[in-house]
């Protein structure tokens, strides 16, 4: 139940090493992208590394290729789907939500807040946690499409027409 054998263990501590080792080769050359939390396609890849990496290490049904097969084709994937996105607006759409406008100059936006399901209890607290203020001093907050929240407290003239926008969209 707690240990069967040191052979296990070894093979697991090898395991390790050489995995983590092939994986920080792979993310290096793979770039920045691939752990970064832009939004939730990248989320998902980030994740699924996780896993593929526990379940090469620990489960005895998957072996050491296998495993790094995976993670360099889901990598191989990412790098693909975000090229694609870089050179299609309309690719991008698909993969990508838009900003959503929750709050602007101190009302809540209730049809926007009940579309992503988030109370207004939700976004005051985030108001305190990312801005570090409260919700009175925010001009406008949108939940961006990674889903964190931005705090905006100053509207500069050119983002103001922008900010509407969402406003007038959602």
């Amino acid at each position: 139940m707690f240990f069967q054998n040191w052979n296990e263990i070894f093979k697991i501590v090898f395991l390790t090493v050489l995995f983590h080792i092939s994986l920080i080769v792979i993310l290096r050359i793979a770039g920045k992208r691939t752990l970064a939390d832009l939004n939730a396609f990248d989320m998902v890849v980030t994740i699924t590394i996780g896993s593929i990496f526990a379940t090469t290490i620990l489960s005895s049904k998957t072996e050491y290729f296998e495993g790094l097969a995976a993670i360099i084709t889901l990598v191989t994937m990412q790098y693909i789907i975000a090229k694609i996105s870089v050179n299609s607006n309309k690719f991008t759409k698909i993969l990508k939500a838009d900003p959503t406008l929750v709050y602007f100059e101190g009302q809540y936006l209730e049809k926007n807040m009940h579309k992503i399901r988030v109370t207004k209890d939700d976004i005051t607290q985030q108001v305190r946690i990312e801005a570090g203020t409260t919700i009175c001093n925010a001009k406008a907050v949108i939940v961006e499409p990674n889903g964190k929240l931005s705090v905006v407290t100053d509207i500069a003239k050119e983002d103001e027409g922008r900010i509407k926008e969402y406003k007038n969209n959602n």
